[in-house]
């Protein structure tokens, strides 16, 4: 295994990432991807024995990895069902294993036109949004009001809609 978060976090905790995401069924070609997500946040995670109710550093850890990891398959999961309501919509074919990945480079640069007519808040919704985020902790990190953030998705949703994305947005 080459190692190339050298000097960032220790060994034992990048092999201990790979062997959570293969326990978790992560696809062996996505291990790079998750541990580019991941490895941040176990850099930035101090273990606090008088904190862990007598859990070790290697438990507090698998916790905080496999958390992150079943973000990230939630994402993907959300991100495939949005795609195929999307090919839905515009009349692709169901069948096949994967019946809307000729249009997957028309859909990116669809979204990437969306959001590039963005503002920064309405941007940082979107990505908090995708993230998982809640209407309500959203407002919070704002520092708005629940309406105003809740307007703003309508707005969005308008958006997105206008360009023939309304069925990759979804409700999840």
């Amino acid at each position: 295994m080459v190692n190339g978060y050298d000097g960032v976090v220790e060994r034992w905790k990048v092999r201990l990432v790979l062997r959570r995401a293969r326990r978790l069924g992560v696809p062996r070609g996505e291990w790079d991807d998750a541990l580019q997500e991941i490895v941040p946040h176990v850099a930035r995670f101090r273990y606090d024995p008088g904190q862990s109710n007598g859990a070790t550093e290697s438990t507090a850890l698998i916790a905080l990895v496999d958390n992150r990891l079943k973000m990230l398959l939630r994402q993907k999961t959300r991100e495939e069902r949005r795609e195929k309501r999307y090919a839905a919509r515009r009349g692709l074919a169901a069948d096949g294993p994967d019946p809307h990945r000729h249009d997957a480079a028309a859909l990116r640069l669809d979204v990437h036109t969306a959001l590039a007519g963005l503002s920064s808040h309405e941007l940082l919704v979107c990505r908090r949004l995708s993230e998982g985020g809640r209407i309500s902790q959203i407002a919070r990190d704002l520092g708005a009001s629940w309406h105003r953030v809740e307007r703003m998705v309508v707005g969005l949703r308008g958006v997105f809609g206008a360009m023939g994305l309304d069925g990759y947005l979804g409700t999840d």
